[in-house]
């Protein structure tokens, strides 16, 4: 471990697959830090034969407070209603539990939450290793709607920081928390491999132009949007 760098933890999504997008954030993240000389592990899921090349993976049994791997429409409600009146939430807040004990015997310096599927419902329980760790909330994804604006500064009031790779992202909790809003919040775009940047100056030889599309195919990344504005 070098010396002069923090160590960062990465905790995907709870029931990551190997596949998934933030498992791939986190296997590129963890390449790219372990190129500059430092230490960096990952928080997996033990039952989905996950593994992390060049990366520390510690496994935990995420099916603990959620052995169905799910929730009930009903449990669901219950969290909702529990966060409306200041309380934890009584399912997902507790989804990450394991996590939060192996980090207690692991040494870190900064742990990165990926926000994918309430991971933010958990952030007060995070306090037990802030003494020790900075705690920065990762956001991928716009966050849940249930959440209201006392419920969502008390959450991500529990963070050290909350980093948000797209602009749209943070103004969107921005204009939910109102007219109080949080120091801790700032965007940190994902970087572009080198390979993919132009190394020479472009020059236009025709009309006609082309664009690049890296991302699933799907309703929400909105693909057929442009491809139905280049045809009109």
């Amino acid at each position: 471990m070098n010396g002069s760098l923090p160590r960062i933890v990465h905790v995907p999504m709870a029931l990551s697959t190997q596949g998934s997008t933030l498992m791939t954030v986190t296997q590129r993240l963890g390449e790219a830090y372990a190129a500059i000389g430092g230490d960096t592990l990952a928080i997996l899921s033990d039952n989905r034969d996950l593994v992390t090349p060049g990366i520390k993976p510690v496994y935990v049994d995420f099916t603990e407070n959620c052995p169905r791997e799910w929730f009930t429409r009903p449990e669901l409600a219950a969290d909702v209603v529990a966060g409306k009146l200041g309380m934890q939430r009584p399912f997902f807040g507790r989804m990450y539990d394991p996590a939060i004990r192996a980090l207690e015997e692991e040494q870190a310096d900064l742990v990165l939450l990926y926000e994918g599927h309430y991971a933010s419902a958990t952030l007060p329980r995070w306090r037990k290793i802030r003494e020790r760790s900075e705690v920065c909330l990762y956001v991928h994804n716009p966050l849940s709607r249930s959440y209201g604006p006392g419920e969502l500064r008390r959450l991500l009031g529990s963070a050290d920081r909350v980093i948000f790779c797209a602009d749209h992202l943070r103004r969107s909790v921005e204009r939910r928390l109102g007219k109080r809003p949080l120091s801790n919040l700032e965007t940190v775009h994902n970087g572009i491999d080198s390979r993919f940047q132009a190394r020479f100056p472009r020059s236009a030889t025709t009309d006609e132009f082309g664009i690049l599309f890296f991302g699933r195919v799907a309703p929400n990344k909105g693909v057929h949007l442009v491809l139905r504005a280049a045809t009109e």
